[in-house]
């Protein structure tokens, strides 16, 4: 019986040291540092304007359409698209809405907020009157500042608060959304909220 006590000590203590040795081995793992480079934070603020850039067109595409007067004090919104962006209906019906916008030419840009934007980014919404909101944003040939944007973005539109402190939330959902510059292509997946 003696015997056995000693095994069994025995072998919980070697479980121990093993799971220790478990352990460690992947707390260095964890911690090991990755380095980042001038270039993945310069296509990191590339990518971020350019998804600013998109995110204000389908806000902005929104009220032009959808926004009501009692959200803007009675006022009229006059939309911030430059005239060289050309807006589109893509056989929208009494149920969804689909809009396409071309800026600039095969060959030449439009300037939006400072920044040179080339292609078409079509929106796709179903109309409803309930929130939350949403519409999809998708690319065809579309370049910010010469830089390929492509994949798929989920605007949302929700009212958070209650009575006079009820304001709109937007959330921005990327899916392998991808930039292709010089340097490469990037992808990101992730939520922005405004």
């Amino acid at each position: 019986l003696k015997k056995l006590h000693i095994m069994r000590t025995k072998l919980l203590l070697l479980g121990m040291v093993m799971a220790a040795f478990a352990i460690s081995c992947n707390k260095d793992e964890a911690t090991t540092p990755t380095s980042v480079t001038k270039e993945d934070v310069a296509v990191t603020q590339k990518m971020d304007v350019a998804i600013d850039d998109v995110s204000v067109i389908a806000d902005d595409q929104y009220e032009v359409r959808e926004g009501t007067p009692s959200g803007r004090n009675g006022l009229s919104y006059t939309s911030m698209l430059p005239t060289c962006a050309v807006v589109s209906d893509l056989g929208s019906t009494a149920s969804v809405r689909k809009l396409t916008i071309t800026f600039g030419t095969a060959t030449e840009g439009c300037l939006f907020r400072g920044h040179s934007l080339r292609g078409k980014v079509i929106l796709t919404r179903t109309i409803t009157t309930n929130f939350p909101k949403t519409m999809t944003v998708t690319y065809d040939g579309f370049y910010v500042d010469g830089n390929k944007l492509e994949g798929e973005m989920l605007w949302t539109r929700e009212m958070v608060g209650t009575g006079s402190t009820l304001h709109p939330k937007t959330t921005l959902t990327m899916t392998n959304v991808k930039l292709t510059t010089t340097a490469g292509a990037y992808v990101r997946n992730g939520h922005r909220t405004t």
